[in-house]
């Protein structure tokens, strides 16, 4: 998996073997761009940091699992 930044608040998550990236791999929640990513070991999720200083958790497992991107905001 990998991550491109889309208009600098998202991120979009792409599969590196299949190049698959279905909508619910679009990380969407940061009101400035995006600073940094730390994927998980497991690459199965990643947090991200905004410009704003907001921190987001992203499990890619749930996300699958309920055909949507959840986000939790530890700011």
């Amino acid at each position: 998996m990998f991550a491109i930044a889309v208009g600098g608040t998202a991120t979009q998550i792409v599969n590196f073997y299949t190049g698959e990236s279905p909508a619910y791999f679009m990380c969407k929640g940061h009101q400035q761009r995006v600073r940094s990513i730390n994927w998980f070991d497991s690459d199965m999720g990643f947090v991200s940091a905004g410009q704003a200083g907001d921190v987001y958790f992203w499990d890619l497992i749930n996300a699958k699992e309920n055909a949507k991107i959840s986000d939790k905001d530890f700011t």
